[in-house]
């Protein structure tokens, strides 16, 4: 009789982030629709994670500066500090949400 297989460990929320941002990244590389990017199931994945998804995720807007994580990082927080004349800036959005996480104590 064998042994039992070990059960894989388990993923940290940042190893996950990691996962689910490098398949998001990877497949919708080519795609230039905000709607598609962020309707892919990876990226609606980041946003099941929740709160303690968002260390992670502005980690990554921070080291970056990708303002496509916006989407996301809004739908956790439930708030919306980058101002409507900034739309389509995604260096400049994603600065103005690293400046909120570390005023919030994100980073």
């Amino acid at each position: 009789m064998s042994a039992p297989a070990k059960a894989p460990p388990m993923e940290t929320v940042d190893q996950k982030v990691a996962r689910l941002l490098a398949q998001w990244d990877e497949e919708t590389a080519l795609i230039s629709s905000t709607t598609q990017i962020e309707a892919h199931p990876a990226y609606r994945a980041i946003i099941g994670l929740g709160k303690p998804a968002l260390p992670a995720l502005f980690r990554e807007m921070e080291r970056t500066r990708n303002g496509h994580l916006d989407g996301a990082v809004g739908a956790i927080t439930g708030v919306q500090p980058v101002p409507p004349e900034l739309a389509g800036r995604m260096r400049s959005i994603a600065d103005v949400w690293v400046k909120w996480a570390k005023d919030n104590g994100y980073l």
